[in-house]
């Protein structure tokens, strides 16, 4: 069978071949060829479709950045032009974006500057009061004033010296120590051991007081030693350093930091326990080795220095003594014025090397400028204004009264509590006018005439308070001369009947003068009722002038004379008399 198939096989292929068709063909190539054309088709619609294009890129640009950077910096240096465009539109377009996206970084850190800042602010300004209203200060400023240098200079040099002793450098996640530099011989004994527990003091801090993630504990002091801390994303630099350290140390520990993070950034992110690559990192601990010294140059006062100083402190002395005694004369004077009645200083000021003075001047109140000499004030240095206005002084009222009443010779005025009294005597014809003319006068209420007494009516009055007296008797107890308790009121009205006599009296240019006589009756002898009726007079006499009646008023009679007008009662009597002498 085999052999006739091969016999038949070439005829029948040349059979078959003329009558083969396009379509079979295709479908033999299909046949053979089909999985590759699958994969070419499937080749062709990734190239011609450009989402496909960007998913491809997607899954390797990640490992693809990563291995460039590795290798170099190229793709860096070539994406940096993009990013800053990029990050510049988007800023003008939507700058809350970014300030969203950098403000949980950006804010602690610009509020920890911030405060940094402020604080070093009020150290130093606690500093320069404290030193102010010292003697230390006093000495700065004489410094100041010798080397020309501010106040605030001369402070600084003084309060700000400080020196630098060590410098570390720490890796932040495992506290192990990095690089290590130390000025001079102030070289500690294990500096690792320093540095693990500045780390253990760190989260001690941290653990005990909490706080947020990125909170440290920033300075520190041990004796006289000062620690400041700097921590960045990988490292933490840590200065010790003696005295006041300025708030550019800081800023020197922040730049050494920064630069060590750019030139070893691998190095700290790959760090395994080994040290040696960060030797190259010790010129910039180095530069965080500072000090500063006393900076201010002594130089000896100049001769002609001291003598222009001595001769302006003298001057100033001078001036200060004239005015402060012209101060003190001035004062004087105003207080003079405000002390003298009529005068009311309103103000008083110094203007264009002058005194000036203004107010109210009652016309018959003392001149100012009378005042002047005894403050020793010169009359050329002072210009006044008055004004002229009426005071309610008594001494003016009363002289006021006295030019517009014109008192009679006998009369005097008195001034209080707005009310005018007028004492003596006077016609009734001014009387009458001064009632009239008194409540005109300013500050006047009431005219008070109590004390005055009507020259016209005083002769038929004083007749009649001649005989009221004489009816008057007052009485003793049997054989003795001490008052009874009841004859007190008597007493009383004797002794307003004998002041108006007198006032009444004296009206009319004469003297009254009252006689006091004293009685007794038959009971005892004649020796012994003399002696009762001269007790008896003078007991009168002592409790009138007790009373107020003046002494020279009274006289007491003759007891011999009294005797002879016995009054043949129980009870002791007297009589009183009016005894007028005229005034020469």
């Amino acid at each position: 069978m085999t052999d006739a198939a091969v016999q038949e096989g070439p005829d029948e292929a040349a059979d078959n071949s003329s009558d083969s068709t396009p379509d079979e063909l295709s479908e033999l190539r299909g046949l053979l060829l089909a999985p590759e054309q699958t994969q070419l088709s499937s080749l062709q619609e990734r190239l011609d479709n450009p989402a496909r294009h960007a998913e491809d890129i997607s899954r390797v640009l990640p490992d693809a950045f990563t291995l460039s950077l590795r290798r170099s910096k190229k793709l860096s240096n070539a994406l940096m032009p993009t990013v800053e465009e990029a990050i510049g539109v988007s800023v003008k377009k939507n700058p809350q974006r970014l300030v969203d996206a950098i403000f949980p970084v950006m804010g602690p850190a610009i509020r920890k500057a911030i405060a940094a800042a402020f604080s070093e602010m009020v150290q130093s300004l606690n500093q320069t009061l404290e030193y102010s209203v010292s003697l230390k200060g006093l000495k700065w400023r004489l410094e100041a004033f010798r080397t020309g240098k501010s106040f605030a200079e001369v402070v600084l040099s003084h309060t700000l010296l400080y020196r630098v002793e060590q410098v570390f450098l720490i890796h932040r996640e495992t506290g192990l120590l990095l690089q290590h530099v130390e000025a001079g011989a102030a070289a500690v004994q294990d500096a690792d051991l320093v540095s693990g527990m500045l780390t253990a003091i760190q989260d001690f801090v941290h653990d005990s007081f909490g706080g947020r993630q990125n909170d440290a504990l920033d300075s520190m002091q041990v004796g006289d030693l000062t620690v400041w801390v700097e921590r960045g994303s990988q490292a933490v630099l840590a200065v010790v350093f003696r005295g006041n350290a300025p708030g550019e140390l800081r800023r020197l520990m922040q730049d050494a930091l920064d630069s060590i993070h750019v030139e070893q950034r691998e190095v700290l992110e790959n760090f395994g326990g080994d040290t040696t690559p960060f030797v190259s990192s010790r010129p910039h601990l180095e530069s965080c080795i500072q000090m500063q010294t006393e900076a201010v140059t002594r130089k000896k006062p100049s001769p002609v220095l001291l003598a222009a100083v001595i001769l302006i402190l003298l001057a100033i002395g001078l001036w200060l003594f004239f005015w402060i005694r012209e101060s003190r004369r001035w004062n004087d004077y105003v207080s003079r014025l405000n002390a003298e009645p009529g005068l009311v200083v309103v103000s008083t000021e110094k203007r264009g090397g002058k005194y000036h003075v203004t107010g109210l001047r009652d016309p018959m109140a003392a001149d100012p400028s009378v005042l002047m000499p005894a403050s020793k004030i010169d009359p050329k240095d002072v210009i006044s204004r008055w004004e002229a206005y009426q005071s309610s002084h008594p001494e003016f009222i009363i002289a006021r009264a006295t030019s517009l009443l014109q008192p009679p010779d006998g009369v005097s005025l008195g001034f209080e509590d707005g009310v005018l009294a007028a004492r003596g005597s006077a016609s009734h014809e001014w009387i009458v006018q001064a009632r009239r003319l008194a409540t005109i006068i300013p500050g006047v209420v009431r005219f008070g005439e109590e004390g005055l007494v009507d020259r016209d009516l005083a002769r038929g009055e004083m007749e009649s308070v001649k005989r009221e007296i004489e009816q008057h008797a007052i009485r003793f107890a049997v054989g003795s001369p001490e008052l009874t308790p009841d004859q007190k009121d008597e007493l009383n009205r004797v002794l307003s009947e004998v002041q108006r006599l007198g006032l009444l009296a004296r009206s009319q240019g004469a003297q009254a003068r009252v006689e006091v006589w004293g009685h007794a009756d038959q009971s005892g002898s004649q020796e012994l009722n003399d002696r009762l009726i001269a007790a008896r007079a003078e007991r009168v006499v002592s409790a009138l002038v007790a009373l107020g009646v003046n002494q020279t008023d009274l006289e007491i009679a003759d007891p011999k004379a009294s005797s002879k007008l016995r009054d043949y009662t129980r009870t002791a009597t007297f009589k009183v008399k009016l005894i007028e002498t005229r005034n020469k």
